[in-house]
């Protein structure tokens, strides 16, 4: 197949975009790539991080930053990357899927997802997360008693074993029955490390 050819200023021809070099350059071959020159050599315009990308070397450029300077463009390249990676519309996709899975196995449970068991005083909050850190920063409890590893059904479930035991909301009254339960799920624990 016959690629356009198109003429530049410089002389050079171009074929299918990229340049053929001048005779007395040095020529890349098809084994040795070529050191990118520009942030455009950088980026793939069909990678999904692209806007964000173009964003962020935009961004650099208002500040007063030389965008031709490979080290800002790889810079610009790898925020625009972990703009990306942390935008709202991003994480609504991986929720969606983390949705349509729990359709297809409702009782997948994911990794690092617990139901925790933590106290105040003498009332148990049953709960779950995905990230037991930041729960615990947010609780703030006296003591948090075991985890087990578990999904929102495993909560429900456990909400509904222990009703009886109920409060309000996800806290219940540490009474012998729910005592018990994480005495069990303390020595399933040591037993398993």
């Amino acid at each position: 197949m016959r690629h356009p050819r198109r003429h530049a200023p410089s002389g050079r021809v171009y074929r299918a975009g990229r340049p053929f070099p001048r005779p007395d350059e040095e020529f890349d071959g098809p084994d040795e790539p070529a050191e990118p020159r520009t942030i455009v050599d950088l980026v793939d315009v069909d990678d999904p991080a692209f806007g964000h990308i173009l964003r962020a070397a935009l961004d650099l450029e208002e500040y007063g930053f030389d965008i031709a300077d490979m080290d800002i463009a790889r810079r610009a390249v790898a925020a625009g990357q972990r703009r990306h990676a942390n935008s709202p519309e991003v994480h609504q996709r991986e929720q969606e899927e983390v949705k349509e899975r729990r359709k297809a196995n409702p009782f997948e449970i994911a990794a690092g997802e617990v139901v925790y068991y933590m106290r105040i005083g003498n009332r148990v909050k049953i709960g779950w997360s995905t990230n037991l850190p930041s729960r615990l920063c947010d609780i703030n409890p006296e003591e948090l008693m075991v985890t087990e590893p578990g999904n929102r059904i495993l909560e429900r479930v456990r909400h509904d074993q222990f009703a009886e035991l109920r409060s309000h909301g996800e806290w219940f009254r540490l009474e012998d029955r729910l005592s018990a339960h994480i005495e069990e799920l303390r020595r399933a624990e040591a037993r398993a490390s």
